[in-house]
């Protein structure tokens, strides 16, 4: 059944706001590209001046090594050192009125900051003696970059707007899909918004499959050692959180009490004045 003249004004004018949505889609999209660009360079040109790349196995021990040695868990606070903190402060007065002793802020970030030494430490002392890992971590903060740049969510987001063009607007989207695919193309992405390791490395990079193997290796290991600084970290938070809220109450109840005497013994003060005959 044909649509009505008044049918076809009213979808030709979704139409028009969906094509207009679509399009404004497209900028953003480059933008967030543009910003991997440099990484992505960076990257290739690095690994072009890798001489001869270590043995798979090498690399495999030396992750796993890696892994086994880094051991977060003694950076986080110890609950005794800190309860013998809280009973410190909680003795001088001079301290519990203090900020950084109320707001536990500072004391987290300074353990932070002594979390990241440690690692990157770690790091740097391999990326100095293997280039392969040095290329790993290349690797690991372009990953970051791409997932806080959120260039899937603008992937899926313009490809979404195309298939409505098509299939429910009946729009030629040849032209557009083209440029599409073609930014796709240049930033190694699938049509699904995934960054396509393997075809950067192989195509991009011209490394062979182990070659590939052997980046993955070292990319996943540095990942993993920073996603256990992020639960120490956070673990860290937890503990440090906890044991200054005790401070803070036992500071509130300080200040309680101390406001609650004052306040009985300005009663009774002025009590007694009330009685007092004036002869």
């Amino acid at each position: 059944m044909p649509d009505t003249l008044q049918q076809s004004l009213v979808k030709s004018s979704v139409c028009q706001t969906i094509a207009k949505l679509t399009d404004s889609l497209l900028m953003p999209l480059e933008s967030a590209l543009a910003v991997i660009e440099g990484a992505l360079n960076a990257l290739k040109a690095f690994i072009a001046t890798i001489p001869a790349f270590q043995p798979g196995k090498k690399i495999h021990d030396l992750c796993g090594a890696l892994l086994k040695d880094v051991n977060l868990k003694k950076m986080i606070p110890d609950l005794k050192m800190m309860d013998e903190l809280v009973d410190l402060i909680n003795a001088c007065p001079l301290l519990s009125g203090d900020n950084n002793f109320k707001h536990p802020s500072a004391l987290i970030n300074g353990m932070i900051d002594d979390l990241m030494a440690m690692v990157n430490g770690i790091i740097d002392d391999l990326t100095g003696m293997l280039p392969e890992f040095t290329a790993g971590q290349m690797l690991n903060a372009l990953l970051k970059q791409i997932k806080t740049n959120k260039i899937d969510l603008g992937i899926n987001n313009y490809k979404s707007g195309l298939d409505c063009l098509k299939n429910l607007c009946g729009v030629d989207i040849k032209s557009r899909l083209d440029k599409f695919q073609a930014l796709l193309d240049k930033f190694y992405f699938t049509g699904s918004g995934d960054f396509d390791i393997g075809k950067f490395l192989m195509d991009g990079c011209g490394l062979n499959l182990d070659q590939c193997n052997i980046i993955l290796m070292a990319q996943v290991a540095v990942d993993k050692i920073y996603k256990r600084v992020d639960t120490a970290i956070e673990n860290a938070k937890n503990a440090v959180t906890g044991e200054f809220d005790k401070i803070v109450d036992a500071t509130e109840k300080a200040e309680a009490m101390s406001s609650s005497l004052y306040q009985k013994g300005k009663d009774l003060f002025e009590g007694e004045d009330t009685q007092v005959e004036i002869t």
